[in-house]
């Protein structure tokens, strides 16, 4: 005889908040402005909200990283550049060159990610899903003003399509593996306006003035996560993420980027 499903265990909501922290990982290569390669680590932080049923999920990410960054080759190398090269908005004539050091600086990371996924299959296993979604992912990563050459600020708002995979061996662990990749993407290059009497001041233009729709052709992005959660107790469950992130963007000038963080946190179930 078949086992027999009530239609209310289908639609019974859980909801959950969580915070965590980890280490994240950089690798930066940002030809608009140096010809280096850099690398960051540093510390990262976020909350999480979950609303889920047996049918669908909604995820919502709030991160915030701040690293150091560094040139992976070289760190000792002193640039010399034409002002024009890099920076096309300084009103300077002739071959006027500048000195600048490669210097160690601190990389602001703010991260806000919404996603949306639906069961496909199987229909009422329990022990195993398939899901299916979108997600929208907003990313800003903000150098300090006084290191003008190493980076340019990057405001990344991203449409993506992703599949994921559920796996709950026991009523103790819960396994998700998931991965996305962008459709396209609303982008802004916050370009400096630098003065070459006082190099270390800089001031960014107007965001919205510089943001455009760019799409695959242009831009690519994905990201791949690993979740391990283990039920504590009842309604508190300590959760490990492992998490990959690469973009490549190619306007004006080509940027690649990959992140890499793993993080652990706590699980709060709000219903009971």
């Amino acid at each position: 005889m078949g086992q027999t499903i009530s239609t209310d265990s289908l639609d019974t909501h859980q909801r959950s908040i969580g915070v965590h922290s980890g280490i994240e990982h950089n690798l930066y290569l940002d030809p608009l402005t140096t010809p280096l390669i850099y690398k960051g680590d540093g510390v990262k932080f976020g909350i999480s909200y979950q609303c889920q049923n047996t049918k669908s999920q909604i995820n919502i990410n709030l991160e915030y990283a701040t690293l150091n960054e560094i040139a992976k080759y070289h760190q000792d190398r002193v640039l010399y550049i034409t002002p024009l090269e890099y920076f096309p908005e300084i009103d300077i004539t002739g071959d006027t060159v500048l000195q600048v050091r490669v210097s160690e600086a601190k990389l602001q990371h703010f991260g806000f990610c919404m996603a949306y996924y639906k069961k496909i299959m199987p229909k009422h296993n329990k022990h195993m899903a398939i899901n299916v979604g979108a997600s929208i992912d907003c990313h800003l990563r903000i150098p300090p003003a006084e290191n003008v050459i190493i980076f340019t600020p990057l405001w990344l708002n991203e449409f993506n399509l992703g599949v994921k995979g559920d796996y709950t061996p026991n009523s103790k662990i819960h396994i998700s593996l998931g991965a996305e990749i962008a459709l396209f993407s609303l982008a802004a290059r916050l370009p400096y306006s630098i003065s070459p009497v006082e190099p270390n001041t800089s001031v960014y233009t107007s965001a919205f003035s510089m943001i455009k729709v760019v799409s695959w052709n242009t831009y690519q992005s994905g990201k791949a996560y690993l979740v391990f959660e283990y039920s504590l107790q009842r309604r508190t469950s300590l959760q490990l993420t492992l998490h990959c992130y690469y973009f490549h963007y190619r306007d004006p000038e080509s940027i690649r980027f990959i992140q890499s963080s793993s993080t652990i946190g706590v699980t709060y179930n709000l219903i009971k």
